[in-house]
């Protein structure tokens, strides 16, 4: 089971031996795509601990990408200007009955 179109899922991405605190990144970005629809998120949409980055999607992101897999990629740039970019990791969109945002 994937997640549900037109739901607020909380995605948490955990990285093992990194050997730096993402804290301390100068710039992060969470990418996510599938079939042509793409949404980078960072500031204040993502939650950055030492070894994770947490995005939260709202109800019209979910139901822009439609039923099937989506692709994920983390990238950060550190004081220095160094850019990082994770493996491309894949969850996957079901469906749901009720194709529309509530307010």
């Amino acid at each position: 089971m994937g997640v549900p179109q037109y739901t607020t899922p909380q995605i948490t991405l955990t990285f093992t031996d990194l050997g730096y605190d993402l804290t301390e990144m100068a710039h992060v970005v969470v990418s996510i795509s599938a079939r042509g629809y793409a949404v980078h998120l960072e500031g204040e949409k993502l939650t950055v601990s030492a070894d994770s980055i947490t995005v939260r999607l709202d109800q019209a992101d979910t139901g822009r990408f439609g039923i099937g897999p989506v692709a994920i990629q983390a990238n950060w740039v550190d004081a220095l200007g160094h850019r990082v970019a994770t493996e491309i990791a894949h969850a996957d969109i079901s469906g749901n009955l009720y194709k529309r945002v509530i307010e």
